[in-house]
């Protein structure tokens, strides 16, 4: 639905397809969750929930650099991976799609404009050549949940 492929963090081969698709080099990783989906599901329904996933994933294919990629992790989740990023420049990326998705307007059925309701952002990283993505996986998504707890639509680290 969205374009982007689909990494299912929950399954235990998650870590090491990163790691194989990195190869050796460092990497930032930047989790990214939908703001009140449900609630925007709910009021805008089904179709409009839908087309703004397709709008998120497009503003990271858009907003990622080049050698960077974007995947699904399931529902309103995505991951972007950037190899050879600090993590001073995953911020700034993770910042500019922060804004780039506060930006989206979606027309329902022509009866009113949907605005996104925004993402928040964790970011992680490792300048270590023998990262272990498994635990890089759990800092990004620690970092959100510090994000969302912080008040969301935020880039946090």
């Amino acid at each position: 639905m969205t374009g982007l492929q689909i990494l299912p963090l929950h399954h235990s081969k998650a870590p090491a397809f990163l790691r194989q698709s990195i190869g050796d080099a460092s990497v930032s990783l930047i989790y990214v969750n939908v703001d009140n989906f449900k609630t925007f599901n709910d009021f805008n329904g089904l179709p409009m929930g839908d087309a703004l996933l397709q709008a998120v994933a497009a503003v990271l294919r858009a907003l990622l650099p080049a050698g960077a990629t974007a995947y699904r992790i399931g529902g309103d989740e995505f991951l972007g991976v950037l190899p050879n990023r600090s993590h001073e420049q995953a911020i700034q990326i993770a910042e500019a799609i922060r804004q780039g998705v506060a930006q989206i307007e979606l027309d329902a059925y022509g009866k009113w404009t949907a605005t996104s309701p925004g993402v928040t952002l964790g970011v992680s990283s490792s300048s270590d050549l023998d990262w272990d993505a498994l635990q890089l996986i759990q800092q990004a998504d620690e970092a959100n949940w510090k994000g969302k707890k912080a008040g969301k639509n935020r880039v946090s680290s």
